[in-house]
């Protein structure tokens, strides 16, 4: 039987910590451990090198929070089909409808983010979608196109092989990239959410 393992990732000032990712990650962790998956940490892989050196920062971003997965390709059906649109997606709507009235000062200005990301084990590339928008309530109201842009992503994987480990989507206003954004690591990447 193929493992099911995540983790939930964090980033942002302490308000961003206590209004956003401690909500909701109490309301994931219980529904994880209720259905039978493990938490799991990023795999020993070149990609998923960060830079952990201490800066001083003042991007445009009030934080991001996100889910990666770490499953085999062939559980991704289930993934999307049972488990994300019937259990992850609703939790996800009940707390990040409530946090944008919590967020205060230059939190409630920043943009916000929401990351949905797959280590495919089998295949070694990790799926990053990400959605931006002004608010966690338009946020969302995209939440359904995360299941079909991972679908076709991994369609586009098959098709086309890895190329790079790392394939970013970006889902802004309801657009999104059709071909993925290529990285070497996971570094490169997160430049781009800055921007």
């Amino acid at each position: 039987m193929d493992t099911k393992k995540y983790t939930i990732i964090s980033n942002g000032d302490s308000s961003f910590v206590k209004n956003v990712s401690i909500p909701l990650c109490k309301s994931l962790e219980s529904l994880f451990k209720s259905e039978g998956w493990q938490h799991g940490s990023l795999p020993d892989h070149a990609s998923f090198q960060i830079d952990s050196e201490p800066k001083a920062d003042s991007a445009l971003v009030a934080g991001l929070i996100g889910i990666v997965f770490f499953i085999s390709s062939k559980m991704a059906s289930k993934l999307w089909d049972e488990i994300y649109k019937l259990k992850i997606q609703p939790k996800l709507q009940e707390v990040l409808k409530k946090v944008d009235k919590k967020l205060t000062g230059a939190n409630k200005r920043k943009q916000k983010f929401l990351q949905s990301s797959i280590w495919y084990q089998d295949l070694e590339v990790f799926i990053v979608v990400l959605l931006k928008d002004d608010t966690y309530k338009e946020i969302t109201k995209q939440l359904s196109l995360i299941k079909h842009v991972q679908k076709n992503a991994l369609t586009w994987v098959q098709d086309n092989g890895v190329v790079k480990p790392i394939h970013l989507y970006l889902i802004e206003n309801g657009s999104v990239n059709l071909e993925p954004k290529l990285f070497d690591n996971l570094m490169e990447a997160n430049r781009l959410i800055g921007k």
